[in-house]
């Protein structure tokens, strides 16, 4: 269920994102680029809450499959998957990349569960 959060501030939002799902995959453009502060802040709170978090560099990683196969077996089983990552202003292009791989991944985890 979709809930407002009392505060504008962009980090009760992604606090609350981990806080009530199940697992969290986060994707970037590449592993070496440093985190922006929103990104690590869900990094940060998974760890915080003992809630499974993927980080997935999408310069390396854009095969469907690959992606989908890594998903399950580093978040294990979950219901609600919150789904990361800076910000296109942050990280331009990021947005499309990382639509393209998930439409492609969504579907092989439902098929999987």
């Amino acid at each position: 269920m979709l809930r407002e959060t009392p505060s504008s501030d962009p980090a009760q939002r992604t606090v609350w994102n981990v806080r009530d799902s199940d697992a969290t995959l986060i994707l970037v453009h590449s592993a070496a680029d440093p985190l922006p502060p929103g990104t690590l802040l869900t990094v940060d709170t998974a760890h915080e809450l003992d809630k499974p978090c993927l980080i997935v560099p999408l310069d390396v990683l854009h095969d469907a499959d690959e992606v989908a196969e890594l998903i399950t077996a580093d978040l294990g089983d979950f219901a609600v998957l919150n789904i990361a990552g800076p910000r296109e202003s942050e990280s331009p292009g990021i947005q499309g990349t990382a639509q393209a791989l998930l439409v492609r991944v969504l579907p092989l985890l439902r098929d999987e569960g």
